[in-house]
C-alpha cells in the first residue's frame, strides 16, 4: 500500500490558512486589502469577541458578478496576475489569491457583493451551503464568524480577544495611513476621515506624535521625520509605506537612522512616517506569506533620494534651546611607571559575615575580612545596583515595594499604539515601581514613583519598557529588571556606616559578587598583588 497520498482540498486549504491566516486581525488585514484594491472610497470595519467571534468588512467598490465570486473561493484565484511576470509589477495590495479559500477553510463565511447584480455565498469548512441573489448596493460585504472554530489546536495558541481587538486596532490604523484618501471605520472606537497624508497622519497618530516633526518631500519620498531629542527606545514610532502597503523594512529603517549619524545614541530609534512611491519593480513584497516585509532592488535609487532629504531636514535650523548640563571631571595625577603594573586578579571570594572597614576612597569601600589576608575593594554603585536589581525581581513576582506620591503628577504623552500597550501593562508598571493612568486618549498621569527612579529620566525609561512589553511579552522580567535599574538614581554619598550597612545587604543577595550588568562588584588584592604593585617602581628614576 502506497505511504504518500494526495491531500483532500478541504486539508489543502487549511495548510494554506496556516500560513495566511495566523490570527483575526490577519483576516482583517486580507480583506481590507481586497476592499482597497476594489476601489472603495469607505471601507468599514466591524468586529465581536476579538474577531473570533465575527469579523465584517463592507466596502464601496466595484464588486463582483456571481461567477467572480464564485471563483473567489477557489485556492490561487485572483484578479491581480495573470502571468509570473507580474509579480515584478504589482500595482495592488493583494495577490496571492488564497485569502477567501484559507478564511473559509477555518471559518464560516458570508459573502454578499454586487457589481449591479446582487449574489450571496454561505461558505464554511471549505464547503459552499448556499448560492443566490441578494439585493445590496454595489460593493461587497463579507462576513467571518466562528474564526478557527474546526481547528480547536490553533486555537489554543490565540491571544486573548482583548489582545486581539488590539491588533486589529493597530492594522487598521496602519491601513488608514497608508491610503489617507479612503475612510476607515473600525467600530465605535476609530474613524479616519480626513483626506490628505499630512492630515490623516495627525488624525491617526494624534497631534501629541506629529507635533515636532518635520516634513520632508524628495524625489520618491515624503512623510514625516523626528528630530534628533524625539528619538526613542524602540521602534514603535516607525511607520513605513512603500506604494501604498504597510511594510517593514529593515534596510530602510537603517538607513534613516544611518543618516542622524552621531546625532542620536546609538541605542535610540528615529521616529518616522515615511511614504515611498517607487517603481513596482524596484521592491519584493513576494518574500514573506502576509506580505509585511519587502526587499529592495534598487537599493541606492531608494535610500540616496531618502538620506538627501533627512539631511536637508536636520540641516535646517532650530529655534534656540538651553545648552545641556554638562559633567566636568576632574583628573588627578598618577605616578608614571617605566612598566605597566600587571592586571589585579580579580579573586573568588569566600563571603563570610565578620569584616572591618578600613576606609572608604571615591566609590569604592575597603574592607578587611576577618581571618583571610589582603583587602577588598567593594565598588559602591554596582552594589547598590545588585540590591536594587534584586528588589525589583522580587516586585515583579508580587511583593509590594516603596512607592512615593508625588505632589504634581507627572504628564506624558504617548502615540495611541504605545497608550494600548501601557494601558495593558499597567500592574507591570506599578511593580517595577511606576504607578500611571491614562488621561485622555494620548496622554498618561504619573501619580506615584518608586524613590530610587530618576524622575527626569523617567520618559526615557518608560519608552524602553514599551519595547520590552512589545517585543518579549510576559517572558521579561529579566530585561524589565535590567533596564529598570539603569534610570535609578545612583549616589555618590555616604559614610563608613552607611557602607558598612551596604555590604551587609549584599551579603544577602544570591550573586553578591557580581553587578547586574555582570560587571564585579567585589575584587580582593592579596599581598602578592600589591608586591607586584611596587616591584613595578624598580625602574623608576630615583
Amino acid at each position: 500500500m502506497s505511504k504518500i497520498r494526495v491531500l483532500s482540498d478541504s486539508t489543502v486549504n487549511k495548510i494554506a490558512a496556516g500560513e495566511v491566516i495566523e490570527d483575526p486581525a490577519s483576516v482583517v488585514k486580507e480583506l481590507v486589502e481586497n476592499a482597497i484594491d476594489s476601489g472603495a472610497s469607505e471601507i468599514s470595519i466591524a468586529t465581536v469577541g476579538g474577531g473570533f467571534e465575527l469579523i465584517r468588512i463592507s466596502d464601496n467598490g466595484c464588486g463582483m458578478s456571481k461567477d467572480d465570486a464564485l471563483l473567489a473561493f477557489e485556492r490561487h484565484a485572483t484578479s491581480k496576475l495573470s502571468h509570473v511576470e507580474d509579480l515584478n509589477h504589482l500595482h495592488t495590495m493583494g495577490f496571492r489569491g488564497e485569502a477567501l479559500a484559507s478564511i473559509g477553510a477555518v471559518s464560516k463565511v458570508e459573502l454578499v457583493t454586487s457589481d449591479g447584480k446582487g449574489t450571496k455565498i454561505v461558505f464554511e469548512g471549505s464547503r459552499m451551503l448556499h448560492e443566490g441573489v441578494a439585493s445590496r448596493s454595489q460593493g461587497t460585504t463579507i462576513s467571518v464568524r466562528k474564526l478557527f472554530y474546526n481547528v480547536p489546536a490553533r486555537m489554543k495558541f490565540q491571544k486573548s480577544q482583548t489582545a486581539c481587538a488590539n491588533a486589529i486596532t493597530r492594522l487598521v490604523k496602519r491601513e488608514a495611513l497608508s491610503c489617507p484618501e479612503i475612510t476607515f471605520r473600525l467600530d465605535e472606537s476609530f474613524s479616519a476621515v480626513e483626506k490628505g497624508w499630512r492630515n490623516r497622519a495627525g488624525e491617526v497618530l494624534g497631534a501629541g506624535f506629529i507635533d515636532g516633526m518635520r516634513p520632508i518631500e524628495e524625489e520618491g519620498v515624503h512623510g514625516f521625520v523626528g528630530m534628533p531629542d524625539q528619538c526613542r527606545g524602540n521602534r514603535l514610532g516607525q511607520y513605513l509605506f512603500i506604494n501604498g502597503r504597510p511594510v517593514v523594512c529593515p534596510l530602510i529603517a537603517e538607513a534613516v537612522t544611518a543618516a542622524y549619524g552621531t546625532r542620536i545614541e546609538s541605542r535610540n530609534h528615529p521616529i518616522f512616517v515615511l511614504y515611498f512611491d517607487i517603481p513596482p519593480e524596484w521592491v519584493d513584497v513576494n518574500v514573506h506569506p502576509q506580505k509585511r516585509e519587502v526587499r529592495l532592488r534598487e537599493e541606492e535609487k531608494i535610500l540616496s533620494p531618502l538620506a538627501k532629504a533627512i539631511e536637508k531636514m536636520l540641516r535646517k535650523p532650530l529655534a534656540p534651546v538651553a545648552a545641556p548640563k554638562m559633567q566636568t571631571f576632574t583628573l588627578r595625577e598618577s605616578p608614571t611607571f617605566s612598566t605597566p603594573p600587571p592586571p589585579v586578579e580579580q579573586m573568588p571570594l569566600t563571603f563570610e559575615p565578620q569584616f572591618d572597614v578600613l576606609g572608604r576612597v571615591g566609590s569604592y569601600l575597603l574592607l578587611e575580612w576577618v581571618g583571610e589576608e589582603g583587602i577588598t575593594l567593594v565598588h559602591l554603585k554596582r552594589a547598590r545596583a545588585r540590591l536594587l536589581y534584586d528588589q525589583l525581581l522580587e516586585r515583579l513576582e508580587g511583593k509590594k515595594g516603596d512607592m512615593q506620591t508625588l505632589m504634581f503628577p507627572i504628564t506624558l504623552e504617548f502615540s495611541p499604539n504605545e497608550m494600548e500597550i501601557l494601558n495593558a501593562r499597567l500592574k507591570d508598571l506599578e511593580l517595577l515601581g511606576i504607578a500611571m493612568r491614562p488621561f485622555g486618549e494620548e496622554t498618561m498621569l504619573v501619580d506615584s514613583l518608586s524613590p530610587s527612579l530618576d524622575q527626569d529620566k523617567l520618559k526615557e525609561l518608560i519608552d524602553e519598557l514599551i519595547g520590552i512589553f512589545s517585543r518579549e511579552g510576559d517572558q521579561a522580567k529579566l530585561a524589565l529588571a535590567s533596564t529598570t535599574i539603569r534610570f535609578c538614581v545612583t549616589r555618590e554619598g555616604g559614610g563608613i556606616d552607611e557602607g558598612k550597612a551596604l555590604v551587609r545587604e549584599l551579603m544577602k543577595s544570591s550573586c553578591p559578587e557580581q553587578s547586574p550588568f555582570n560587571k564585579p562588584i567585589m575584587v580582593k588584592i592579596d599581598e602578592a598583588a600589591i608586591e607586584s604593585l611596587f616591584k613595578s617602581y624598580r625602574n623608576s628614576p630615583r
